[in-house]
């Protein structure tokens, strides 16, 4: 392949790559791959009449020595910033065009467009010229920017012409398309498993599913993390592997925490059962934090995935950024068969928002409260659904006690049991 840059040195190019996880000079040692820096001079003057034709000459020399059939050219507006006017530029498109496909190369070329009140005088031709057209965008949305791309065109091709988020990391271009997802490529969820409390083990018609998608949700200090640790302790016991992550409280916060009700968490994230995942919702955007969790899935292949809490994901930047980042994730566990239990922080001015947006999607739905009996303040679970279980459709009775969650008989408005 033959990289020819009008913008950047070869020297940057090669640098720069590096940071995406591409080594250009190693390439470049197997005769497969060559940069080339054709920097033209803007400032020189001209007499008489001048194209592009030495140009192509000179590529077509070079790639003939390399016996390259894939040439890209990287900013094609400063190459034709040379032509002052917009007859000549379309000329020499028409041009480079003709060339390309009498010599058989595949060409990639790229140019850059600006916003209004920016002219991009002479480069919409090429969009109709080119074969494939790729828009690359970068937005920004209360303070979280995020990248977009769209295949605009593609000649006989039946391509998906919506716009899909990406990501550039250390290890190249990642595109996180929602319409990738395939509903009948995931299997239902699978046998019972205990939830690690015995009484919602009952009130769930024998625990959770195995690759479901639950939500806890509740106000603060109604149980909705000390739940979720239940389960994670009881899972690693078992032997199976929990991928807990949290985007409001660091892990020894979350293993201290978890002493008085008589959790375990110290012992089983000190083996390879359990592993935290910390994350500020604000320093990343949406695609981001999911490019960074899926890593983190492929890398440790949980069994189980623990979100504490859904509510904090709007803080990426908007409630349709928390909606589509908890979407490709949800799906994504169904496919692998991964158990999702998240939690949801529940507001007064929106009550259960993040929940209401992915309710139909989740498998199972648990509602906790407080019950205020005149003399004392009580805890209370509902089941709102549980798909393919005969669930409790009574109002549960728990407190947190020294050695965990324990499910009590009706509270009387007195106070008695």
């Amino acid at each position: 392949m033959l990289f020819v840059s009008f913008e950047e040195r070869a020297a940057a190019v090669r640098q720069n790559a590096l940071t995406v996880g591409m080594d250009i000079t190693a390439l470049e040692q197997t005769g497969h791959f060559f940069v080339w820096h054709a920097g033209v001079d803007h400032t020189q003057v001209k007499n008489g009449e001048f194209n592009i034709d030495a140009l192509l000459g000179i590529i077509q020399g070079q790639a003939r020595q390399l016996q390259a059939r894939i040439i890209m050219i990287d900013a094609l507006d400063v190459l034709l910033r040379v032509f002052h006017d917009t007859e000549q530029k379309e000329d020499q498109l028409y041009r480079l065009d003709t060339w390309l496909k009498d010599q058989g190369f595949t060409c990639i070329l790229t140019t850059k467009v600006f916003p209004p009140p920016k002219q991009n005088t002479g480069f919409d031709i090429a969009d109709y010229m080119a074969d494939c057209v790729i828009f690359l965008d970068l937005r920004i949305l209360k303070q979280v920017a995020t990248r977009r791309i769209r295949v605009v065109k593609y000649r006989g091709s039946g391509f998906i012409p919506n716009e899909h988020p990406y990501v550039i990391t250390s290890q190249g271009i990642n595109v996180l398309p929602v319409t990738s997802i395939e509903l009948a490529a995931y299997p239902p969820p699978g046998p019972f498993f205990s939830t690690g409390i015995s009484g919602l083990d009952a009130a769930l018609g024998g625990g959770y599913r195995h690759g479901a998608a639950i939500v806890i949700s509740g106000d603060s200090g109604t149980g909705k993390t000390t739940l979720p640790a239940s389960f994670a302790a009881c899972c690693c016991d078992a032997g199976q592997k929990v991928l807990f992550v949290s985007f409001e409280e660091a892990s020894l916060s979350i293993i201290d925490s978890m002493i008085s009700p008589g959790i375990d968490l110290q012992t089983a994230s000190g083996s390879d059962r359990l592993q935290f995942h910390i994350a500020l919702p604000e320093a990343l955007g949406p695609e981001e934090h999911l490019f960074s969790l899926l890593q983190k899935i492929a890398l440790f292949k949980p069994d189980h995935l623990v979100i504490d809490s859904i509510s904090a994901c709007r803080r990426m930047g908007s409630d349709t950024a928390a909606f589509d980042f908890l979407v490709r994730l949800i799906y994504t566990c169904k496919m692998k068969q991964i158990t999702c239990l998240m939690t949801d922080q529940t507001l007064p001015e929106s009550p259960f928002a993040a929940t209401a947006a992915i309710s139909s999607i989740c498998d199972t739905l648990i509602a906790l409260n407080f019950i205020d009996t005149g003399d004392a303040i009580h805890r209370e679970m509902t089941v709102i659904k549980s798909r393919g279980t005969h669930h409790s459709r009574k109002h549960e009775n728990f407190h947190i006690s020294d050695n965990g969650i324990v499910f009590l008989q009706k509270i009387t408005a007195q106070g008695g049991r």
